[in-house]
């Protein structure tokens, strides 16, 4: 058989028999370019057949498995799916549960596989089942990454260029008879099913019935408090993106409290609904809502663990993590109370209700250790991208229930090192909270050696309790068994400037539980009155904080003197513990930035112990100990799972140059460009840079493999590497 015949053999039976577009890309090995090229389906596959012989010997080529219904690679833009398909990998063929129609092998020992169905599906349902093999088969080698709609893959007959020499990617079966019903992966599917996947299953639902609920009056009634996003979306009909459209639509509405029978009632009455649009049932929406609410109830909870880096040890197993985040305690109902209050972002809330914990506990608490007494205080830094984030308005809920609760804790927010210290001597034992919404200044100014100089080697003395003696001609100062608690914030691009190496290496910086988000312009909330809901949630938060102060503070005993409250781990507490510090020393042993990454992660670890007290604390009616159990280190490392992310991004972060800053402004840019991509044109409008500054800044990107090209000259367009669907 001719190549020729063999590759529209080959594409003909991947791709079924509907009518659309079939995707042929083409990546140059030297340069990375990546050329996308669309031809009819099926009228205009022989030209697309002569597009891959004329590239095939220069360059890599790929294909999209399924027919499209216009000129771009975008799961909204699928009609349907021919077949089921793995990116197999490393995984030996014969471990499949099912033997595959096609398997072919694009390199010595890697291979793609491929079950084509007996008719064309619903594109969803398609990639419902790539994803339970795919997931299935996750330990044994497979690419975990390979099960979405529009992966590129590789044609066979064509060359594998990423090896000397170069293989074929050839056929290694190949059985045209051989097709399959979706019911024949209930082996993959069930089992999937079973181990709790987040992804919920594609397969037939009856959808509820919403005929007793009017959207139009819903939202009506609710209008003063919801997001205007949700009003554009549901009124306005998307000229691109329907799926992003409806996706945002739903969980914003979940985000609002809707129930999940609302929210399928209003999205199939939005100008947003594809499934409408299509034709399609509506328990393809219901399923979808469904998925979102898993969304919401995982990556959207404030207590959910964001952004692990696949480069870091997990701390916690996921059986501890999953039982940690369902967790109901203070920090839940401060975060949800908060939540209802304000647009901010919910990590901000996080750090807010440690502060609040802190300062009302840490004057009643202390754990003796065998390296010495730790008490709770924690400090905070919120670093925020943008004003959206609601870095003060989150900050100054906080402070303003601490103020109701217990305003002798507040300190003076600004003057001078010896007014700080002043203000502590008054108050020996006594929990002091040092408010800075906006601490860049302080920080600029320490930098300078002028006026503040000396000011953070005392603060981080006063973190650690100790005792502090400062000399005047007037007078004396004498602060004894200080407990300061410091809450900060800052813009991040001035606070990343203003760091160096001697604020980490001192031991300022490590001492700081980062929390960092950005902005998101459609979670912001109309300005109103506030509800009942959150009145009764604030009454509720604030008469837990007096009890907790009456109880740790309040209690005395008979000889008049202050109880103080010991708290103790078992040996399992302490061996978790361990444990877990173990794991976050670990991975900064062979770090290129080791010497800064190793104190922050130290003091990290013990801001954990920290939390776990505080948790342990806030919960426990003992009247002469607090006993720190093993959920409650698990609860406290989950969220210094967190918390890592933000330091790690921080501490690699400081001292950027200003070069460093143009090549991150330049990648936020292109990230924000998001599907589309961005042109070099308009890189050159937004930045201001010179042509020589933005071609070294595309190159440091490119070899950092953050961003992808397509085109040339002018026609130049850059994408995030991430959106980008992997190659195979």
């Amino acid at each position: 058989m001719q190549k020729s015949e063999q590759i529209k053999a080959f594409l003909r039976i991947v791709l079924g028999d509907d009518v659309g577009y079939v995707n042929i890309s083409t990546k140059d090995p030297n340069s990375g370019e990546w050329i996308q090229k669309f031809f009819d389906y099926p009228n205009k596959l022989d030209e697309g057949i002569e597009y891959v012989l004329d590239n095939m010997m220069h360059k890599d080529v790929y294909f999209c498995p399924q027919v499209l219904s216009g000129k771009k690679v975008s799961k909204d833009f699928v009609k349907s799916a021919g077949c089921i398909w793995a990116d197999v990998d490393d995984l030996e063929p014969e471990k499949l549960l099912i033997d595959p129609t096609i398997l072919v092998q694009t390199s010595s020992e890697r291979t793609q596989a491929y079950w084509v169905l007996e008719e064309n599906v619903d594109p969803y349902e398609a990639e419902r089942i790539a994803y339970a093999i795919a997931q299935y088969h996750k330990e044994q080698g497979i690419d975990t990454s390979g099960w979405d709609l529009t992966q590129r893959l590789r044609v066979v007959g064509t060359y594998n260029h990423k090896y000397k020499p170069t293989p074929v990617v050839s056929l290694v079966e190949y059985d045209r008879d051989t097709k399959f019903k979706l019911d024949d992966f209930n082996d993959y599917t069930d089992a999937i099913t079973k181990e709790g996947a987040v992804r919920v299953d594609f397969s037939e639902v009856e959808a509820p019935d919403i005929s007793h609920i009017d959207p139009d009056e819903l939202l009506d009634l609710n209008k003063a408090k919801l997001p205007p996003k949700i009003f554009e979306l549901y009124n306005t009909k998307p000229n691109r993106d329907w799926s992003s459209n409806l996706w945002t639509l739903e969980l914003l509405l979940l985000e609002n409290g809707f129930s999940e029978e609302e929210t399928f009632a209003i999205c199939n009455n939005a100008a947003c609904n594809k499934y409408a649009r299509d034709g399609r049932k509506a328990s393809g929406l219901w399923a979808e809502v469904q998925k979102a609410q898993k969304k919401v109830e995982t990556d959207h909870k404030p207590n959910t663990l964001v952004g692990v880096s696949s480069q870091m040890t997990p701390i916690l197993s996921d059986e501890d993590r999953k039982e940690a985040a369902e967790t109901k305690d203070f920090l839940e109902e401060y975060i949800e109370w908060a939540k209802q209050q304000s647009d901010a972002a919910w990590q901000y809330h996080q750090a807010g209700a440690f502060i609040v914990l802190s300062t009302l506990l840490s004057g009643g608490v202390h754990l003796p250790t065998s390296f010495g007494t730790i008490i709770p205080n924690m400090w905070f830094m919120i670093l925020a991208d943008t004003t959206l984030t609601r870095k003060s308005t989150a900050m100054d809920m906080a402070v303003d229930l601490i103020n109701e609760i217990d305003p002798e804790t507040i300190l003076a927010t600004d003057g001078s090192i010896e007014g700080l210290l002043t203000s502590l001597s008054t108050r020996p034992g006594y929990p002091s909270l040092f408010f800075r919404d906006e601490v860049t200044g302080l920080m600029e100014s320490v930098s300078k050696k002028d006026y503040y100089a000396g000011m953070l080697e005392t603060l981080t003395k006063l973190y650690d309790g100790k005792r502090q003696r400062r000399r005047l001609k007037k007078e004396d100062i004498d602060v004894e068994n200080p407990v300061f608690i410091f809450f900060a914030g800052g813009i991040k691009s001035k606070m990343l400037e203003a760091l160096n190496h001697q604020h980490i290496s001192s031991g300022f910086v490590p001492r700081f539980v980062f929390i960092t988000a950005q902005g998101d312009s459609t979670k912001l909330k109309p300005v109103g009155p506030p509800t009942t809901a959150s009145k009764e949630g604030r009454n509720r938060l604030l008469m837990r904080g007096i009890n907790l102060l009456k109880h740790y503070r309040g209690s005395y005993d008979g000889q008049g003197r202050r109880k103080k409250f010991e708290a103790w781990l078992d040996d399992q507490s302490w061996y978790l513990y361990n444990q877990y510090e173990f794991r976050m020393m670990r991975d900064v042993e062979d770090s290129t930035l080791r010497d800064k990454l190793t104190p922050v992660m130290d003091r990290l670890a013990k801001s954990g112990l920290k939390a776990a007290v505080l948790l342990a604390a806030a919960e426990s009616k003992a009247e002469e100990y607090v006993q720190v159990e093993p959920r409650h280190i698990n609860r406290a490392f989950y969220f210094v799972e967190q918390w890592r992310e933000h330091s790690v991004d921080v501490v690699t972060g400081s001292g950027n140059t200003e070069n460093e800053r143009n090549v991150q402004n330049v990648l936020s840019i292109i990230k924000a460009s998001g599907e589309d991509g961005t042109t070099h044109p308009e890189l050159m409008r937004y930045t201001k840079l010179q042509p020589f500054q933005m071609n070294n800044i595309i190159t440091t990107l490119e070899e950092r493999e953050l961003i992808v090209r397509y085109g040339s000259g002018k026609k130049r367009r850059y994408f995030d590497s991430t959106k980008v669907a992997k190659e195979a």
